[in-house]
């Protein structure tokens, strides 16, 4: 477990960006635990739904959690109806079913004032400087996060997240931040037991 918290604050002080979480488990399920899961963003962007798919996985994977990728079951130059992708789901022997989705992404904008400092110099004048007068605009992200419980078809977890960057947060720390969140969310509500591989 200190390993896991290890990874996760790796991600959260690497960049410039984090995420909180609001999660409710049901009632049904607050002793389930998974132990492989299907990892679905549910998105048009590519680039964006590959990464997260593929960090999320990569992180879990290397804790003992089986987990498979999205854009690998459901190609993105296909359409499935509901049926086929439940097969799809049900026939990978996963037990449960993460779909995140970005519901909102915006930009929060401050206003720097202009400071004024006049210093005076070797020739009886003085020097005046100024710093400030000019906007930080930082980006925002909001998601959603559900899971469904493959063996009973119903939904045991529902999750709303914030994602805020400072003014350097590229999309890609964005994302990081994102997993970084809903990862360190699932460990503290114990929906996933990581588990540390044997070192050989």
């Amino acid at each position: 477990m200190k390993k896991a918290a290890l990874i996760i604050a790796t991600l959260l002080l690497s960049g410039c960006a984090s995420s909180t979480l609001t999660s409710y488990i049901d009632p049904d399920f607050r002793n389930k635990h998974y132990k492989s899961l299907v990892i679905e963003y549910l998105s048009s962007d590519l680039d964006r739904k590959q990464y997260v798919e593929n960090e999320i996985a990569r992180l879990l994977k290397e804790k003992g959690i089986k987990t498979f990728k999205g854009i690998q079951l459901f190609p993105p130059t296909r359409k499935f109806s509901h049926e086929e992708a439940a097969k799809i789901i049900v026939g990978t022997g996963a037990d449960g079913y993460v779909t995140i989705t970005l519901t909102n992404a915006y930009t929060s904008s401050s206003y720097v004032p202009p400071t004024y400092t006049t210093t005076p110099n070797y020739y009886g004048g003085s020097t005046t400087t100024s710093s400030g007068g000019y906007s930080v605009i930082k980006p925002r992200e909001e998601f959603k996060v559900e899971i469904t419980d493959i063996y009973s078809g119903k939904i045991s977890y529902k999750a709303s997240g914030k994602t805020k960057g400072n003014i350097d947060a590229t999309d890609e720390i964005m994302a990081d931040a994102l997993v970084a969140g809903l990862i360190e969310k699932l460990i503290e509500d114990r929906l996933i037991i990581l588990i540390e591989k044997n070192k050989r």
